[in-house]
């Protein structure tokens, strides 16, 4: 029998609120041992197609996924605050 599929990494849904940037975002949902300005990073790329091209733009009411500690999207380059 062929082996079951690998789970896919877990992750969780974080609703916008006024107020809320990429970065509180981020550091409420912080992996152990990373520091924040990868993991917002890492935030805005795995929620590209909902943030669009401007990591500073998130609206009160966007359903943003949070990557599980194993969620690694791809590179993540340069500073496009």
């Amino acid at each position: 029998a062929p082996a079951p599929a690998p789970a896919p990494a877990p992750t969780t849904d974080h609703v916008v609120a006024p107020g809320d940037s990429l970065w509180s975002i981020a550091r409420a949902h912080q992996s152990p041992g990373s520091d924040i300005d990868t993991e917002w990073r890492r935030l805005w790329q795995h929620n590209r197609d909902v943030i669009g091209d401007d990591p500073d733009l998130i609206l009160p009411g966007q359903r943003l996924s949070i990557p599980g500690p194993d969620a690694h999207p791809a590179d993540i380059e340069g500073d496009h605050r």
